[in-house]
């Protein structure tokens, strides 16, 4: 089965200020600076084409607040929700180029921990704001299967 894998990349300025915020506030196992990412598709359905993303760094994106996501299997996520139409218009355009989307609507995000502790309110982080993408990873791989 081929897939595609398209993420926009945290920038490391923005990157380290989230790690640190969640650090403090007792998020015990963040994801990793370098990791931190938006998955803008993943697609089970290779397009025939991939757009192109010129012109888009940096992208800022609004920071909307935080949702905790139990995920089968895989435990309590911690997302930071995006308003993002640069990102939004990415997933539209693949969409558009032939990918496919299996959940029922694209909320741009990034996954700030993937094994949550119980109890943890994510209010407890820092406000709202804004954070940079420094750029779009596109991977395209035969072997890879769905998160």
């Amino acid at each position: 089965m081929s897939v595609l894998y398209v993420r926009a990349s945290v920038s490391c300025a923005s990157a380290e200020a989230l790690f640190a915020a969640a650090l403090r506030a007792g998020v015990l196992n963040p994801t990793p600076p370098g990791r931190l990412h938006c998955t803008v598709l993943y697609s089970d359905v290779e397009p025939a084409w991939i757009p192109a993303a010129d012109g888009l760094y940096p992208l800022i994106a609004t920071t909307l607040g935080f949702e905790v996501w139990d995920v089968d299997g895989k435990g309590r996520h911690l997302a930071l929700l995006l308003d993002s139409p640069e990102l939004s218009a990415r997933h539209g355009a693949l969409l558009s180029a032939g990918g496919a989307h299996r959940f029922p609507a694209y909320r741009p995000h990034v996954t700030l921990c993937k094994d949550l502790s119980e109890g943890f309110e994510p209010r407890r982080l820092f406000p709202a704001g804004s954070i940079e993408f420094s750029a779009f990873i596109t991977q395209t791989d035969s072997k890879r299967r769905a998160p």
